[in-house]
């Protein structure tokens, strides 16, 4: 049986962080990112980079956290057209220039006993060192698990792959398989 490998999203290590001017705006603003449509009650809100740093060198970046991810433009043309499905685009400015922050609404309930979670009780997953999904449970390159958090973004070989072409400021790590 082939496996694919799944991975997670993080800055990479020369992007500055992103961080919001007002974080009580950015937190009400957030809430449901990651778990829900946003796009009708979304304000565009201001962020900057710590260090400061020229916005232009990147074409992605993790804000706050690695499940929050903002991309330019550019980067959401040229990698992302067949992902659109599930993803929703909101806009931010990073000094003054116009990115998109990606709501990611793709999700997986279900996956293997073989993966390795962290539950506060039987409650939410906090943390994830290891995940198997079985092919029939993915619907898509890009996703959150279901009753996770939604801190952290799951992506496929084939998005890395994409990724990997374009955006200069997010990296990969390897947490599981596809199988």
């Amino acid at each position: 049986m082939l496996s694919e490998k799944l991975y997670t999203l993080l800055p990479a290590e020369s992007a500055p962080g992103v961080i919001a001017s007002h974080f009580e705006l950015w937190h009400s603003a957030t809430q449901g990112l990651n778990r829900a449509v946003l796009k009708d009650h979304w304000r565009e809100l201001n962020l900057y980079l710590e260090p400061a740093s020229d916005v232009r060198a990147f074409t992605a970046l993790c804000v706050y956290c690695n499940g929050f991810i903002a991309v330019d433009g550019g980067a959401k043309r040229a990698i992302l057209a067949e992902l659109l499905p599930d993803l929703e685009f909101l806009p931010v400015l990073i000094d003054g220039v116009q990115w998109e922050l990606m709501n990611c609404l793709g999700s997986v309930s279900k996956y293997s006993p073989d993966s390795v979670v962290h539950r506060f009780g039987v409650g939410e997953i906090f943390a994830i060192e290891h995940l198997v999904i079985e092919r029939a449970h993915l619907s898509a390159d890009i996703f959150t698990l279901g009753d996770s958090n939604r801190a952290k973004v799951f992506v496929t070989e084939k998005f890395k792959r994409q990724c990997e072409r374009h955006l200069i400021g997010v990296a990969f790590k390897e947490i599981g398989v596809v199988v």
